[in-house]
């Protein structure tokens, strides 16, 4: 089980609902306070920082995608930034969003040590 908290109401109403040895993702730019939890896994990334840098805030969903795809293994990143832009209609947004599924990506790959 997953939860993506990109906010301090999200992460209020919805951590203690997540399932003993799931994974929280934590959008450490906005929310500064660590998880009450330590039965659960918890990634602290900077996921509107890292879209910010990019020029692209509102791609914060799409760095955590990423993050989440290149963390977990789920499916190679390969295959997933073949996938985002099917589901978009303007190019420039479709290739926008896979660049921020990289720097996700980029940013786990980078962080992995800490992470684990």
């Amino acid at each position: 089980e997953v939860l993506a908290v990109m906010n301090d109401p999200s992460m209020d109403a919805f951590e203690d609902t997540l399932k003993p040895g799931g994974l929280m993702i934590v959008n450490s730019t906005i929310i500064a306070r660590k998880a009450k939890r330590t039965d659960i896994d918890v990634l602290y990334i900077p996921l509107t920082e890292i879209a910010d840098k990019l020029g692209l805030k509102a791609a914060a969903n799409m760095v955590l995608l990423g993050a989440y795809i290149e963390y977990s293994k789920l499916l190679p990143l390969e295959h997933l930034k073949e996938i985002v832009p099917r589901g978009i209609k303007r190019k420039q947004l479709g290739d926008q969003n896979v660049v921020a599924v990289e720097a996700g990506a980029k940013w786990v790959r980078e962080h992995m040590a800490a992470l684990v």
